[in-house]
């Protein structure tokens, strides 16, 4: 019998809080691993939006952090 080999994604994470215009916001890098290709995110929405598509299979490998922190 042979076994399906089931999708498996692995990515580092790193928050972290900035501050700008009075109030705290929330910035995000995946680090995909074994390649190292490392995405940023401007806010959580994103990063949730990235990974929903990653998990899909339809995730744009060629998107590219900016300045930032968002992917673009």
């Amino acid at each position: 019998m042979v076994k399906e080999r089931l999708p498996y994604l692995a990515y580092l994470l790193r928050l972290w809080a900035v501050r700008g215009e009075g109030q705290v916001s929330w910035r995000a890098s995946l680090e995909r691993i074994p390649d190292g290709d490392r995405k940023g995110f401007a806010d959580l929405r994103d990063l949730l939006g990235y990974l929903e598509r990653a998990m899909a299979g339809t995730e744009d490998a060629s998107a590219q952090p900016t300045n930032d922190g968002s992917a673009q």
